[in-house]
Parts: structure tokens; C-alpha cells; sequence
């Protein structure tokens, strides 16, 4: 072994790579003397303030009432039946993504149950035979809707909810957010929505 690494060395006008291993270190020890820190900040503003914004992403939240979409100050009433549509645009296909849809508390979810969702998306062609449908998870909370996706395309999609209007009042909700959970830099938030008034 000893003759076979000087011949090589004689060859070669570079010193061998061979370095001699240490014994390994108590991997414990030497971490106990080392600190982590995160440090996150956090700002609060009223749900007027809140403009879009997004890193290769984007998202709209758009109301419809009868195929005619809900303006600012537009009526509604009680049993009234809505169509909420969160168009997104991404830059490239994204790998574990969330979109969180808080909704104003007079709205009830048509369907009710979480399960698996389908929106009715272009199939996506991988080489010359296999084609896929991209699904996700809809997961039904009292306040939000959450849809978690595997993969998410690339370019234009629609992801669309039903509701009922339950209450009267004057109602508010926090905006649409989407990430990629896999890369939480790749996001975007909507803009606010206006007030849904119900007589």
C-alpha cells in the first residue's frame, strides 16, 4: 500500500490527497457550546391596509353573485349563494403549496367536508406518455378553507369555493395568502377585500 501511494505520488507533479482521519469528536459537546437563534418580526395593520404582494406568485380573490361580480358596497341578503374564485399566476411549478382562504363569518362552505380537491386544470405531460391531473387537499376550518397541493403548476390556475350567506351584518376578512412550503420565500398575499354587507 505504502509503495503503491509513493509511485502514484513519483507520477503525479501534485501532492496525493490523502489525508489521515481523526478519531471523531464527541458531536454533543461541541454543539452544547454553540448558540442558534431565529429571529422573526411580525407587524400588524388593519385589513384596509393590506396591499398584494407576491415573489413569483400571485393571487386575486374575486365575488360572484349570479355570474356578476360583488363590488364595494354591492347588497347582499340572507341565502344568498356566492362563487369566490382565487386566481393564481406562478412563475415555474412549485412543490408543497398552501393557499389559506380566510372568509367573513356570514359565509358557510356549500360543501362542508375536507377531502380531495380537483379543479378542472390543463393535464400536465411529462415526456411523450404520462400525463397527470394535479390534485390537492381542501381542508374545511370554521374560519378559513385550506388547500394544500403536492404540486402546483406553472402560469394561470382558478381554485373556486361556494358559500352561503348565513347573518346579517357588516363583515371583514383577513386576505388570501399562497407559499410554497418547500421554499417560504415564493409567495403572495392578496390585496383587502371590500366590506360584504348584509341586509
Amino acid at each position: 500500500k505504502k509503495g503503491a501511494r509513493q509511485g502514484a505520488d513519483k507520477e503525479s507533479k501534485f501532492e496525493s490527497s490523502y489525508v489521515e482521519a481523526e478519531q471523531p469528536t464527541d458531536v454533543e459537546q461541541n454543539l452544547s457550546n454553540e448558540n442558534v437563534e431565529d429571529a422573526t418580526k411580525t407587524y400588524e395593520k388593519p385589513f384596509t391596509d393590506i396591499k398584494a404582494y407576491g415573489n413569483e406568485f400571485t393571487i386575486e380573490r374575486h365575488v360572484y353573485r349570479n355570474d356578476e361580480e360583488i363590488v364595494d358596497g354591492a347588497k347582499l341578503k340572507v341565502g344568498d349563494r356566492l362563487t369566490i374564485r382565487y386566481e393564481v399566476w406562478s412563475k415555474e411549478n412549485r412543490s408543497f403549496v398552501l393557499l389559506r382562504a380566510p372568509r367573513e363569518a356570514t359565509l358557510s362552505p356549500v360543501n362542508q367536508l375536507s377531502g380531495l380537491y380537483s379543479p378542472s386544470w390543463r393535464p400536465l405531460n411529462i415526456g411523450q406518455r404520462n400525463t397527470f391531473f394535479v390534485t390537492g387537499y381542501r381542508n374545511v376550518k370554521s374560519s378559513e378553507t385550506e388547500f394544500y397541493f403536492d404540486s402546483y403548476p406553472e402560469e394561470a390556475t382558478t381554485i373556486v369555493e361556494e358559500f352561503y350567506v348565513t347573518q346579517e351584518g357588516i363583515f371583514t376578512a383577513p386576505v388570501v395568502e399562497i407559499e410554497s412550503l418547500y421554499a417560504k420565500h415564493y409567495r403572495a398575499n392578496s390585496g383587502s377585500s371590500p366590506e360584504m354587507k348584509v341586509d
